[in-house]
């Protein structure tokens, strides 16, 4: 029930509940036994026209909270040399979403005026990358590394055009302010993306970078609020940029990511929701160097397919720069079976023979995590069925012939178990050591 039509329904029970006693003190209720049963004329009151059922509020039309926004606008506006009020003054009627990216968009034209060339305005290359979410994933040393790879791979040289890191904030690492502060940067990660921003130098003199950081987790996926306040912002800078030459194609959105297999529904879904939002068409280019599950390619749009239905027909792809698991562990089994001659099982006589599936090595077990879509997707596709023994090892495919002998699973985050007992030994040595200084 929408919120209009549920406080319509609240507003004819309370009238009722409030009018039928009156009506009984009044002589307006059930006729008495002496008196005609004819019901009392009631003066009729105008119709009341009712509200329109509010539209319910999505990712891309919440803004994010206050205290977020001064914090994102904070480097955008030190790096282009001015107050963050400056840039802050908005009109009152504007929707609270529409205010917030105007007031980005008016950073991003000042950061662009100060570092553009020859009396043009900086142009604006951005990137979206997804990393894991050192709160809610726990993985803290996933978190760092994927962080500075990203970031070593925006300040790599590209023939003579550098790019240096110059400002940044991170809801997950905010360093400046109190510890409440800090904290308070964290909720920010939920609606938010941090941000880094690099300027430009050499043949890149009048561009700057711009590196818009989204949380995820393997188990429950990215935080699609702050993806798709990433996608307004990346419009609104976009737009505060160089003007493209006419007739040229729009530039498409680059995504890092996914990091984990499991976050690849959520990333889709989120940007199919924002696509459908968007005044054009877009096409989204997604490329992850750590995503190798079997069923990443097919929520991603592979080679490329339409994300929305027409008139906006954006467009999604997807790339990796690393080989799918699956075929890894396909290659892997050929290797034991052709090279080491591991035996495989004993095939089952009798009717249906021949659909048993692939064959099983002996003595060949695998580990995975359970709880995540890598580990139940994984070994799910490899080499052709038939292909013979003597083939070069298998490349990817629908199936694979062998499979191990045994599969086991293990919890996710066990690892936490064994940080436990570091914890739990240190905190026993270091009560040796004070009892040790209580007796001398």
């Amino acid at each position: 029930m929408n919120g209009g039509a549920s406080r319509k329904t609240w507003a004819t029970l309370l009238a009722l509940v409030v009018t039928t006693p009156l009506a009984f003190a009044f002589g307006l209720g059930a006729p008495q036994a002496n008196q005609p049963s004819a019901a009392p004329v009631l003066p009729s009151a105008a119709p009341v026209e009712a509200a329109p059922p509010a539209k319910p509020e999505t990712p891309w039309t919440t803004a994010p909270p206050e205290y977020c926004v001064e914090r994102l606008l904070g480097p955008v506006a030190a790096m282009a040399g001015v107050l963050p009020r400056q840039v802050t003054s908005a009109p009152a009627d504007h929707e609270p979403r529409a205010d917030w990216l105007d007031r980005m968009g008016r950073g991003a034209e000042a950061l662009a005026k100060v570092f553009g060339e020859d009396g043009r305005p900086a142009a604006f290359s951005q990137i979206i990358a997804t990393i894991p979410d050192p709160v809610d994933s726990g993985l803290d040393y996933e978190f760092e590394t994927a962080l500075h790879a990203v970031w070593r791979g925006m300040e790599e040289p590209l023939g003579k055009q550098v790019f240096y890191r110059d400002r940044s904030w991170l809801p997950w690492d905010d360093r400046q302010g109190s510890v409440d502060q800090q904290h308070e940067s964290e909720r920010c990660r939920l609606s938010t993306p941090g941000v880094v921003l690099f300027r430009g130098s050499g043949e890149a003199r009048g561009s700057v970078s711009v590196l818009w950081l989204v949380g995820e987790s393997p188990t429950s996926g990215l935080r699609q609020a702050a993806l798709h306040s990433a996608l307004g912002l990346a419009q609104r800078f976009r737009a505060a940029g160089g003007t493209p030459p006419p007739g040229a194609a729009a530039e498409p959105v680059r995504i890092v990511g996914p990091t984990f297999s499991g976050s690849a529904q959520s990333l889709r879904l989120a940007l199919r929701e924002a696509a459908s939002e968007l005044p054009a068409p877009l096409d989204f280019r997604v490329i992850s160097g750590t995503a190798t599950g079997s069923e990443v390619p097919h929520w991603l749009g592979g080679d490329g397919e339409a994300l929305t239905q027409p008139p906006l027909s954006s467009r999604i792809s997807f790339a990796a720069t690393t080989v799918p698991e699956a075929t890894i562990e396909c290659a892997y089994l050929w290797f034991l079976k052709n090279r080491f001659g591991v035996d495989t099982e004993p095939a089952l006589d009798g009717p249906g023979a021949e659909a048993q599936g692939p064959e099983r090595l002996q003595g060949v077990a695998t580990l995975s995590e359970s709880g995540t879509e890598f580990g139940a997707t994984s070994g799910s596709e490899g080499s052709p069925p038939g292909a013979t023994e003597a083939a070069k090892p298998p490349s990817r495919a629908a199936g694979c012939r062998w499979a191990p002998g045994s599969a086991f699973s293990f919890p996710y985050h066990i690892s936490a178990l064994r940080d436990a007992y570091e914890a739990l030994d240190h905190r026993d040595e270091q009560g040796r050591k004070d009892a040790s200084i209580a007796r001398a």
